[in-house]
């Protein structure tokens, strides 16, 4: 084996000093055979002559420093056939063979032919930067090899430039949870959505029967036959679209159409025949669009006796939630079909927490006409609902709806529902249960549902004033409103003072709210103003809050001492406001009534020397009649 040797310009391992390009060595096979001078091999030279880059002088011509021709015949690959075998196996590279860096290194090799080219051109000065490299740094960089790089930082680093379209759109593609609401909202849709359109097509019928009725009525019997004929064709597009389910009751409307448009087409119109066959058509109408209504909703009511999917579940509850708000008549037909009895079963079957809160939502949204209520009895509604609120672990939003529930079907505004059978039993367990939710909760939508139901079991149970003064819910609930302080909604107001007027009317519960100091919360409520900005509910709920207020005061203030803390707190001069500017009433007659009455009661127990100097005793004197029409809005005469 050679010895190593080393100059400025050459690195060689043999016993004889390197060749020149006129050496026996260089070859010679462009002459004959094609190949060009490019190809020569040196089998012990490697070339470290450094890379200069020279000016080129016009007219003038530079040796390269580059050996080996600029231009071949043919195209050339990079040829490493350069390497001796001698430099292979080398002591100083045996460490180094198999590295990634010498692999690295042998491909990053430029061997060239040691060749002088003649001329220099533009091309050569662009290539230089192709030339040999000098090789000392890159031995040295063996030397010291880095160390491995971490596989998982390596596939990490592939990942900012190396991904799969495919897999991309899979992944944007795929559902997740914030899409079910809107599947299940889609889902919803087509029940309710045919059950509207179906609405729609008869009120647009009632709007013919209705022209029709009031020809007929007013006598003008010349445009009877048209409208005859325009609510014959609707009725029978009707029928072609819907009738297929009640075969029998289409045909038959069919024939009583066909009677009446013969009557209207004589030459003699009979006033009393077409009234008939009018009366007649509208009863037999009225039947077919409840026959198809009650179609859509047995539909409804089996899916969620029976559901094949948790999503078409969730669909069904939330159609049947949407029912609710059309009308009385639809929700009277939901009970008919048995829809309370399923939405109380999934309450007590279901698994799922979320899917209880829905059906508890669908519940209070129907159970808001005297035959859902009753139903809810019969089935047993209210049990379910006091042992449901009475579990401390359940979660908050079923807690709330169940809530929702109890004032739905104890709602003083429903008509002919004096009473719910089992309510009396249920009074303790359900105002400590809804006490507890007052005081516990930070939900405003929650403390609300809790403080309205509280307030209508004092409107249907007069019983209820002693489970609500053995749990202190006036306390609670009073202090959970201060804590809302401004944010406190109207209508969260409007059920606390109710509530305390309610209670307020029975005698023993009065030094109760006195030291629970409800006075100061009252004469706070009766600061409320409406505004012009606000909704028409709002505003609604604002003359209320007063008069309810006003109400309690009154009724408190039959106690000495609790009159003269309101004459105390300044509370006789916002009365008097009230009773003379109608604006801060916003014209409400009752709230005048009831300031009028606080007022008297106050004049009773503590003179009319807080009045007197408000220049106001025509407010407590005479009569309350003579006051009233002093100042009410209204310019009829009482007598």
């Amino acid at each position: 084996m050679g010895e190593f040797h080393r100059s400025p310009s050459k690195v060689w391992w043999s016993n004889d000093e390197p060749r020149d390009s006129n050496s026996p060595c260089h070859s010679h096979k462009s002459q004959d055979s094609g190949f060009s001078d490019s190809e020569t091999i040196f089998l012990h030279c490697i070339d470290l002559t450094p890379v200069t880059k020279c000016a080129r002088v016009k007219g003038t011509s530079t040796s390269s420093p580059v050996s080996g021709p600029l231009f071949t015949s043919t195209p050339k690959t990079r040829d490493t056939s350069g390497l001796n075998p001698c430099l292979i196996g080398s002591p100083q590279l045996t460490p180094c063979l198999g590295t990634p860096e010498f692999t690295r290194l042998v491909d990053s090799l430029e061997l060239t032919p040691l060749v002088d080219t003649p001329e220099f051109t533009p091309r050569l000065v662009d290539s230089l930067q192709l030339g040999p490299r000098r090789l000392l740094d890159l031995f040295q960089h063996l030397d010291n090899p880095q160390e491995p790089c971490n596989p998982v930082q390596h596939w990490l680093g592939d990942l900012r430039v190396l991904y799969e379209t495919e897999c991309m759109n899979t992944l944007q593609s795929k559902s997740v949870a914030v899409d079910l609401n809107k599947q299940v909202t889609a889902m919803a849709a087509t029940t309710t959505d045919t059950i509207r359109m179906l609405q729609d097509r008869t009120r647009l019928i009632s709007v013919e029967f209705s022209k029709l009725c009031r020809q007929l009525d007013c006598g003008l019997l010349d445009h009877v036959g048209p409208l005859v004929q325009s609510l014959a064709g609707h009725i029978a597009e009707f029928v072609r679209q819907h009738g297929e389910r009640v075969e029998s009751g289409g045909r038959e409307l069919e024939k009583v159409c066909d009677k009446l448009r013969l009557s209207s087409a004589r030459p003699n119109v009979c006033k009393a025949d077409i009234a008939s066959d009018v009366a007649t058509l509208g009863h037999l109408f009225t039947r077919l669009v409840d026959s198809a209504l009650t179609h859509q909703i047995t539909m409804l009511v089996n899916v969620i006796e029976e559901p094949g999917t948790e999503m078409a579940l969730r669909a069904a509850l939330s159609s049947l939630c949407d029912l609710g708000t059309e009308g009385p008549h639809l929700i009277r037909l939901v009970a008919e079909c048995e829809g309370v009895n399923a939405l109380l079963a999934v309450v007590l079957e279901s698994r799922s927490s979320s899917i209880r809160t829905a059906a508890l939502r669908s519940l209070s949204t129907v159970c808001c006409v005297t035959d859902t209520i009753r139903r809810f009895e019969q089935a047993g509604g209210l049990e379910i609902l006091a042992e449901l609120l009475t579990e401390e672990t359940r979660p908050e939003a079923e807690l709330s709806e169940a809530a929702a529930v109890l004032a739905q079907i104890t709602a003083p505004w429903v008509e002919d529902n004096h009473n719910v059978r089992g309510l009396t039993e249920s009074l303790p367990s359900l105002v400590h249960s809804l006490t507890r939710l007052v005081s516990n909760t930070r939900s405003d939508e929650t403390l609300l549902l809790s403080a309205a139901a509280l307030a209508n079991l004092t409107f249907m149970e007069p019983q209820a004033v002693w489970p609500l003064l053995d749990c202190s819910t006036a306390g609670e609930l009073l202090q959970s409103v201060k804590l809302r302080g401004p944010q406190a909604s109207v209508f969260l107001q409007e059920q606390a003072a109710t509530l305390l007027a309610n209670m307020a009317a029975v005698p023993e519960s009065r030094p109760y709210l006195a030291e629970q100091r409800a006075v100061v919360g009252l004469l706070c409520f009766l600061q409320i103003r409406h505004s012009p900005l606000q909704r028409a509910a709002e505003i609604a709920a604002a003359e209320r809050v007063q008069q309810k207020s006003a109400i309690a005061i009154s009724r408190l203030c039959s106690d000495p001492v609790v009159a003269a803390q309101v004459v105390e707190l300044q509370g006789v001069s916002r009365l008097v406001k009230l009773c003379k500017d109608k604006r801060e009433r916003n014209h409400s007659d009752g709230v005048l009534v009831a300031c009028l009455a606080a007022l008297r009661k106050i004049a009773a127990n503590c003179g009319t020397g807080a009045v007197e100097e408000l220049d106001a005793l025509e407010l407590v004197q005479p009569r309350l009649l003579d006051s009233f029409l002093l100042y009410s809005s209204r310019p009829e005469s009482y007598v």
